[in-house]
């Protein structure tokens, strides 16, 4: 029994390890993860709207909004990008107005009708795409693994001597 639960756990963990990587290599050009269509937002601040703190959002991108929408967008501050949701207020060429910020059409991820909220996974996804939650859940297991492996060849070897 105990040896079929380590077995299950060590899947677990693969596949977290495998789901967290893909994630982290799946980064588009503004550092959001995106499959395909679908990208996955992680709220970092409390909004006063259907959105808390620690929501994970799967946003799909289309094009389908108009005037009076509520929409995700990226927004552009100090070279970082970050993702906010607002009305669109009103349309015009190759921008819309959002918030009362003039928003690039191409920014636009799309609407909030056809988004998943997961409460609370958004956090923990955060903290598993950060550098030190990634070196402490998945690198650092990995290497204490392989040193235990080497440690193992190099007492059986010297036994055999």
């Amino acid at each position: 029994m105990k040896k079929k639960l380590w077995h299950v756990c060590i899947i677990l963990y693969v596949l977290l390890s495998v789901f967290i990587t893909t994630c982290l290599l799946m980064y588009n050009e503004y550092n959001v993860t995106e499959f395909g269509n679908k990208i996955l937002v992680m709220v970092e601040n409390d909004t006063t709207g259907e959105f808390q703190k620690g929501d994970l959002i799967i946003a799909t991108k289309n094009k389908d909004y108009k005037k009076d929408d509520y929409v995700f967008y990226y927004i552009s501050r100090e070279k970082n990008y970050f993702i906010n949701y607002g009305l669109i207020e009103s349309e015009k060429n190759d921008a819309v107005v959002i918030n009362s910020d003039v928003i690039d059409k191409k920014e636009v991820i799309g609407t909030t009708k056809n988004a998943i909220v997961i409460p609370t996974v958004g956090s923990i996804l955060s903290l598993l795409e950060s550098k030190w939650g990634y070196l402490c859940v998945i690198i650092l297991p990995i290497l204490i693994a392989f040193l235990y492996e080497v440690y193992s060849i190099a007492r059986e070897l010297k036994g055999k001597k």
